[in-house]
């Protein structure tokens, strides 16, 4: 009957479920991204450098010089812009074209366009007529649309600035004007 006692008790301490303490916490995470929209170029000083002429009665060498630079962005906005999440734009705006000159900008994004969207974000799209160049006017012009939170990285969209001279009767080789100067700028 012992037998059977000790038997029983093993029996009922080997198989009664055994309840451990538990204990249940939760904690806040925060993200800490910053919302930033970061512009430049890879020079700070575009030339335009005429040929003067070598003869008597000629005009300057050419009638159109071009000067290039790189633009790179970085851009994550703080919110969906009018709930599209790719909406912001790069804008050129060349204030202090001299008198009797154009310029006409080329703006090609083949060095962007091979970028991966998962790992640099909506790069966004030329604006039509940039890809093959067109003529700024006063004020701000869209160059680059549809872009959402991204980046450029090392590539970059190649900007092609040709000055041609449009009316010689308006040159002087005394600029009178503001200071030529180009602002690029992302806006929502």
């Amino acid at each position: 009957m012992k037998t059977i006692k000790l038997s029983v008790v093993l029996a009922l301490c080997l198989f009664t479920p055994k309840t451990y303490a538990q204990q249940h916490t939760s904690q806040t995470v925060t993200f800490g991204l910053t919302s930033h929209a970061l512009v430049g170029v890879n020079v700070s000083t575009l030339d335009f450098t005429f040929a003067a002429p070598t003869v008597a009665g000629d005009g300057l060498g050419t009638q159109s010089v071009d000067a290039s630079t790189q633009l790179y962005y970085s851009f994550l906005p703080s919110s969906p812009i009018n709930g599209n999440s790719n909406g912001a734009k790069v804008k050129v705006n060349f204030i202090g074209i001299p008198s009797g000159m154009s310029v006409a900008l080329t703006v090609d994004g083949t060095s962007c366009a091979a970028l991966s969207s998962t790992v640099f974000g909506d790069l966004g799209t030329v604006v039509s007529g940039f890809t093959t160049g067109a003529t700024l006017s006063t004020g701000a012009t869209d160059i680059i649309e549809g872009i959402g939170s991204s980046y450029t990285g090392t590539s970059y969209y190649d900007l092609t600035y040709s000055a041609t001279i449009d009316d010689y009767s308006n040159l002087s080789s005394t600029f009178n004007g503001p200071t030529p100067v180009i602002q690029y700028t992302i806006t929502q």
